[in-house]
């Protein structure tokens, strides 16, 4: 695996040196690439007592990427001309600046609470892994984003490259269901599968966000009957098979859920394809219905179910932990640990990794400053997406694919939100990036226009 990985990294770095955007869309098909771990062996006895420093080809891929990216920068600088440097390496740097001017404050705190949870934490190994790939290497990609992808037709490529995972996640998923691929222990029973992952769940958190920045793609696309998009409503349509076959409730509900808010929003702004809209509206409003009169759906809903159980559970038991700890929570990869003298279910369940609630999620992990500081920085997306919507010419001239766009990126950060609702759709290295993704959309716009 370690050689694997010194190919890989060598590979990136020349991909990244020609085409950044490339890399960058790369990157995101082989997202699942965190499952291919291997060890570093280090001379500090500390570290070498637990077997070196673990890595995944995900993390290769990443440090690729920044280091040829950065390198690209010192060489083009020392072998191009002045005039071409301003207008072409120097102006990666400067979009990057211009873009960060809006969120470096909250980002920054977030970054910094981060690090203070390491030193909260009673487990530091762990934690500081746990930081390295969920935050420093996320933020990372997040940072490249914003200083490689110029507009909105060099997301598409973003896009694309999602699409990739979704589609072989989802083949592998249906052979799971139909042809005997092996289901994980104890997940054969209830036959729900967890394609490449080791549980259900991960299949809807990753895929729920992708298929609604797939169907804006989609939609977003003059030219309905090409072939990408043949091939991008293929890729939907297994995903939310596969999400299916998961018994993923929190993905069906945050699919359903997005789609929702796509309509209506599209009905508010885009005036221009309003027709068609009240169609979906209904067609929808109609599925709902039928969806809600179900008892099994109530009960999901309203947490009545063994699953809303265990999560009421999971969330008094953290709650009453956070009142001991209210100002710093539990530190990174602490919470196992921390929650241990209030874990009054322990007869009969065991101890998750995380409270299963984003906002809980949040405050355990990094305290309540990182918990602000995440939630600012969900109030200043919602500030870009909102000022973009409605300032000219986005949406009084009803240009369809900046507004459609926009809208997609509202939608896609709130599949990722309402999932966060009863499950953990950040700290896991995929779901990290694909949420600084998603974060990345409207920024781009905006300073795009």
């Amino acid at each position: 695996m370690l050689f694997i990985a010194l190919i890989t990294f060598i590979v990136f770095i020349y991909l990244t040196y020609r085409n950044p955007l490339l890399a960058l869309a790369t990157l995101c098909a082989l997202l699942p690439t965190y499952l291919l771990r291997f060890e570093i062996s280090v001379p500090f006895e500390a570290l070498a007592k637990n077997g070196g420093i673990p890595f995944t080809i995900l993390e290769i891929i990443i440090w690729a990427i920044f280091f040829g990216w950065f390198f690209s920068l010192l060489w083009k600088n020392a072998s191009s001309t002045s005039t071409l440097w301003k207008r072409g390496v120097r102006g990666d740097l400067i979009i990057l600046k211009k873009r960060l001017q809006f969120i470096k404050w909250p980002l920054a705190i977030f970054f910094v609470a981060s690090i203070i949870a390491i030193f909260i934490s009673p487990e530091k190994l762990s934690a500081l892994g746990v930081w390295r790939a969920y935050f420093l290497e996320s933020i990372i990609t997040f940072l490249l984003l914003l200083a490689i992808i110029k507009n909105k037709n060099d997301f598409k490529k973003i896009v694309f490259g999602l699409s990739i995972p979704a589609l072989y996640i989802s083949l592998y998923a249906i052979a799971q269901r139909f042809f005997g691929a092996p289901i994980p222990y104890p997940w054969q029973n209830e036959l729900r599968i967890t394609s490449i992952f080791e549980y259900p769940n991960a299949v809807g958190l990753f895929l729920a966000p992708i298929i609604i920045l797939i169907v804006g793609q989609i939609i977003s696309n003059p030219k309905f009957k090409s072939l990408t998009n043949y091939y991008l409503l293929l890729a939907t349509i297994l995903s939310l098979l596969a999400i299916i076959f998961a018994k993923s409730d929190g993905a069906i509900f945050s699919v359903i859920g997005a789609g929702i808010l796509f309509i209506l929003l599209n009905l508010f702004f885009n005036k221009k394809y309003k027709s068609g809209v009240v169609i979906l509206l209904l067609v929808f409003l109609a599925g709902g219905l039928l969806f809600s009169v179900l008892e099994m759906a109530q009960e999901k809903i309203m947490l009545q179910d063994w699953s809303g159980f265990v999560r009421l559970t999971i969330w008094g038991e953290t709650w009453n932990m956070l009142r001991n700890n209210w100002f710093f929570g539990a530190g990174l990869s602490g919470y196992q640990t921390a929650i241990i003298p209030f874990h009054e279910s322990r007869d009969w369940m065991e101890i998750f990794l995380y409270p299963h609630n984003i906002i809980l999620n949040f405050w355990s992990e990094l305290g309540l400053i990182g918990l602000a500081s995440f939630l600012w920085l969900l109030e200043k997306f919602g500030k870009v997406c909102y000022t973009s919507i409605k300032s000219s010419p986005l949406w009084k001239r009803g240009v369809r694919g900046d507004l459609i766009f926009m809208i997609t990126a509202i939608c896609a950060m709130s599949a990722l939100l309402i999932h966060g609702l009863v499950d953990v759709p950040y700290f896991k290295n995929d779901l990290s990036i694909l949420f600084w993704i998603i974060y990345s959309m409207p920024i781009i716009l905006s300073s795009h226009n």
